[in-house]
C-alpha cells in the first residue's frame, strides 16, 4: 500500500452524505501529511466540489479528482489501485456496491461503506471474506449510524461487564433527525425488492436468550419497540470475532425507545408509508419528489438533531448501564464515524497488518476506534 497515490478516496463524493464526508476530511486532516481525493462519475460536479473546498482552504487545492463509474469496471480497478482506503457512498449498495468491493479486494485496498442492507452485507461476507483475507483488504460495511453506535456501544458495555460467559445486552435507541433524498430512495428501493412476507426476516435480537417484544422499560422510562434492523446482526458478528471481549453465549436485543405510547403509532405509520411507497409508483414518486437525491436536511436542521442509545448489560448478578450519544445521527455524525474509521486505517496501518477480511466496525477497529470517536464528541459513558 505504500506505493499508492492517495491515502483516502471518497467515492460518490458529490452526493449529500459524500459532501459532508469531504467537509469532515477537509476540516480534520493535514494536507501536508495525508493525500486524499474525491471520485464519482460526473467530472463537472467533482471539479465544482474541489473548487468549493479549495475556496474555503487553499491548502486543499491539491485534493485529487478521479472519474469512475459502476458501469465501467476498469475505472473501478483504476480507482482501487490508486488508494489505500476507499469510502464508498454509491448506493443502494445491493445494486452498486459489489463491483467496487471486488476491485478493492483484487487491489489490496481497504473499503468502507454505510450499507444497512442485510442481504448485501451478508452476501459480501460470504463471497469476499476469504479473498480479502488473502489480499489483506479490510472491508467494513455499516460504518455509519448503521451500525457504529450499536456495535461499539455493545462492545463498550461488554468491556464494563468484565470477563465471563453469558453476557446479555439490550439497547434502546432514541433519535431526532431527518433524511436525505438518497437515503429515502435507498430505503424505498430496498423495500421494493422484498415481498411483504419477508419484511420481518431481520430479527431484533441475536443469541440464545428469549427477549421481550413490545414492553415498557422502567429503568429508562421508555416504551421498547423491537427494532429489526441490521444492527443486531452486526453486533452478533462482532461478538463472534471478539470472544475475548464478549465471551461465549452472548445475547443482544435492540429496541426503539419512545417516551410516549402515542409515538409508537407514528413509528408504525412511518414504516407503513415506506412500505406503501415501495409498492405504489404514485406514492413513491411523491415521496422522492419531496426530497430528491443530493438533497438533505439543512445545517440548521442537523444542528437540532441528536441520538442516544441506552444499554443494559447483565452478567450473572452484575448489571451495568451505559450510553452512546451524539449529534445529527444520519449525516454529520455518520461523516465523523466513517471518516475516523478511514483515518484510523491510514494512520495506524501496522495495527491492522494480517487482518484482511470482511469485518464489522467493532470486530476489527475496536477500542482505538471507540476512543477516537469519543474524542470527537460521540460519547461512550458508563451511567451506573
Amino acid at each position: 500500500m505504500a506505493s499508492k497515490e492517495y491515502d483516502i478516496v471518497v467515492y460518490g463524493a458529490t452526493g449529500f452524505t459524500g459532501r459532508l464526508i469531504v467537509e469532515y476530511l477537509a476540516q480534520n486532516t493535514d494536507p501536508s501529511t495525508l493525500k486524499w481525493a474525491i471520485s464519482g462519475r460526473d467530472s463537472d460536479k467533482l471539479f465544482r466540489l474541489k473548487n468549493a473546498i479549495a475556496a474555503e482552504n487553499e491548502t486543499l487545492s491539491d485534493v485529487g479528482v478521479i472519474v469512475a463509474s459502476n458501469e465501467d469496471y476498469e475505472s473501478l480497478v483504476n480507482l482501487a489501485q490508486s488508494a489505500k482506503v476507499i469510502i464508498t457512498l454509491a448506493g443502494p449498495y445491493a445494486e452498486y456496491g459489489e463491483l467496487l468491493v471486488k476491485a478493492c479486494v483484487e487491489s489490496s485496498t481497504h473499503c468502507l461503506d454505510l450499507s444497512g442492507e442485510p442481504n448485501y452485507v451478508g452476501g459480501i461476507y460470504k463471497d469476499y471474506n476469504f479473498p480479502a483475507e488473502r489480499s489483506g483488504s479490510i472491508i467494513i460495511s455499516s460504518c455509519g449510524f448503521d451500525s457504529v453506535p450499536a456495535d461499539l456501544g455493545a462492545f463498550y458495555t461488554a468491556l464494563q461487564l468484565g470477563e465471563g460467559d453469558g453476557k446479555v445486552i439490550q439497547s434502546y435507541v432514541s433519535v431526532k433527525g431527518s433524511v436525505s433524498g438518497g437515503t429515502l430512495r435507498s430505503a424505498i428501493e430496498n423495500l421494493e425488492k422484498r415481498s411483504l412476507a419477508t419484511l420481518g426476516e431481520v430479527e431484533f435480537s441475536v443469541g440464545h436468550k428469549k427477549f421481550k417484544s413490545f414492553h415498557y422499560q422502567k429503568l429508562f422510562k421508555k416504551w421498547g419497540i423491537p427494532m429489526p434492523v441490521i444492527d443486531p446482526v452486526v453486533v452478533g458478528r462482532s461478538s463472534r470475532a471478539r470472544k475475548d471481549i464478549y465471551g461465549d453465549n452472548f445475547s443482544y436485543a435492540q429496541y426503539i425507545g419512545l417516551s410516549h405510547l402515542l409515538k409508537t403509532g407514528a413509528v408504525f405509520a412511518g414504516l407503513g408509508t415506506l412500505i406503501l411507497a415501495s409498492k405504489s409508483t404514485t406514492v413513491k414518486n411523491r415521496l422522492t419528489q419531496w426530497r430528491k437525491s443530493g438533497e438533505g436536511p439543512s445545517e440548521d436542521q442537523r444542528s437540532k438533531s441528536h441520538f442516544k442509545l441506552n444499554f443494559i448489560g447483565t452478567l450473572e448478578d452484575k448489571q451495568v448501564f451505559t450510553s452512546v450519544s451524539g449529534g445529527d445521527p444520519g449525516y454529520s455524525e455518520t461523516a465523523k464515524m466513517i471518516g475516523e474509521a478511514a483515518l484510523l486505517l491510514v494512520e495506524e496501518p501496522n495495527k491492522f497488518k494480517g487482518k484482511g477480511g470482511v469485518h464489522t466496525p467493532a470486530g476489527v477497529l475496536g477500542q482505538k476506534y471507540l476512543e477516537r470517536l469519543h474524542q470527537k464528541g460521540i460519547l461512550f459513558e458508563r451511567v451506573k
